[in-house]
């Protein structure tokens, strides 16, 4: 009846809603399936949801378990734990069970029957994509811990060969207990990688335990590398801070035979009174880094200190006796420019008189303001570039 009238209507979908208006009136006539009250549910549409959910929800998630369980088994994802084939086969069974009894209008236990059903089907697919996303997992993990290994190894080398030739000198003893152990571990932890990638590859496994167990092992080995990252950054300081000291030691010295050799080959009348006490405070410092360059095991710590007080000294030092060579040679310009007029300038003889008696006594300050000012009563505004042109 229901082709013949979709063939004569020409259209399907009229001939099939009328024979659900049929049955649904049949129902609510003939055996009473409709609610008593407004609030109550229509028996007619609760089985048709469960027809909807038996015959439509439930297969589609049915086919898609199918779909997601052969691409994993192509994969070549590790399954059997999960038991899916038995576990499938029983959920399609009380499927059709329930759709029979549906068919029969039996309604008896169906929704909840149907509802467990579904949280099956659910809890098989998200076991396969879970499988199958640890399957993923598993491969960068293992890289990983492929990574740290090889690290740890360099490191391992590379600590060492600085031990054996610098253990005592840096007082490297508190790590060798450390090392030794990760040395030990490194052995291990490469071994049970290989064993780990072996149970995967033959698909011995489950993903997630495979996951599991690497994760265990990337932690312990990321441990050890910064571990040895630490003890090896430790030694590159040492080393970098050594060169240091040697190498601003021999600057240091140059600096302070320069400052010694200006001061005596400018033959200055006068120089600061404590010039003297200066640089044998700065050759005491100079001594005291080499001191602590010779001391074994090297005390680090209070070498950078002393080599930090020595640097600002010695330049502050450095700089002052260049402020005041170069203020010295600046008078004795001046004052070698006004000789030419002192004879013709009383004045100038004078002035020139007192810049010379300062200069002899160290004043150099005071020597250089007079003599400017001296050559300024004879060249205003120009004294200074005339000075210059004649030093």
């Amino acid at each position: 009846t229901v082709e013949s009238l979709a063939k004569k209507s020409g259209n399907p979908r009229f001939a099939w809603d009328s024979y659900r208006r049929f049955v649904q009136m049949y129902g609510d006539v003939v055996l009473g399936m409709k609610p008593k009250s407004k609030n109550d549910i229509d028996p007619f549409e609760e089985i048709m949801d469960k027809v909807k959910e038996a015959k439509g929800v439930l297969p589609v998630l049915l086919e898609e378990i199918d779909r997601q369980y052969a691409l994993a088994r192509q994969r070549g994802v590790y399954l059997a734990h999960i038991d899916i084939d038995k576990r499938i086969e029983e959920a399609k069974k009380s499927l059709n069970e329930a759709t029979k009894d549906l068919m029969n209008a039996s309604t008896d236990g169906i929704g909840e029957k149907l509802v467990s059903i579904k949280k099956e089907l659910n809890e098989i697919l998200s076991s396969i994509e879970s499988e199958t996303a640890d399957f993923n997992a598993v491969k960068n993990i293992s890289d990983e811990v492929a990574r740290n290994i090889s690290e740890v190894k360099y490191l391992l080398n590379y600590i060492n060969t600085a031990y054996q030739k610098d253990a005592s000198r840096f007082d490297m003893n508190e790590a060798k207990v450390s090392v030794e152990k990760a040395d030990n571990n490194v052995k291990i932890n490469q071994s049970r990688q290989i064993a780990l990638l072996g149970s995967f590859d033959h698909n011995e496994l489950p993903a997630s335990k495979i996951k599991e167990d690497f994760s265990k092992l990337l932690k312990e080995v990321e441990e050890d590398n910064k571990l040895l990252s630490g003890f090896k950054k430790k030694i590159d300081k040492n080393s970098n801070d050594e060169q240091r000291a040697r190498t601003q030691l021999v600057k240091l010295q140059v600096v302070l035979n320069e400052i010694e050799v200006k001061v005596n080959e400018y033959h200055l009348p006068a120089i600061a009174a404590s010039y003297r006490e200066d640089l044998k405070k700065g050759r005491g410092k100079v001594a005291r880094i080499k001191e602590l360059l010779e001391e074994i095991p090297l005390n680090i710590e209070e070498l950078n200190k002393v080599l930090d007080e020595s640097i600002d000294y010695i330049y502050t030092f450095y700089n002052n006796v260049n402020n005041i060579v170069g203020m010295a040679i600046m008078v004795e310009n001046a004052i070698v420019f006004g000789n030419k007029y002192r004879s013709t300038y009383p004045e100038v003889d004078r002035d020139l008189s007192n810049a010379e008696f300062s200069y002899i006594n160290g004043e150099y300050t005071k020597a250089l303001t007079m003599a400017i000012s001296c050559m300024e009563t004879l060249f205003p505004n120009t004294a200074n570039e005339k000075i210059l042109e004649n030093k």
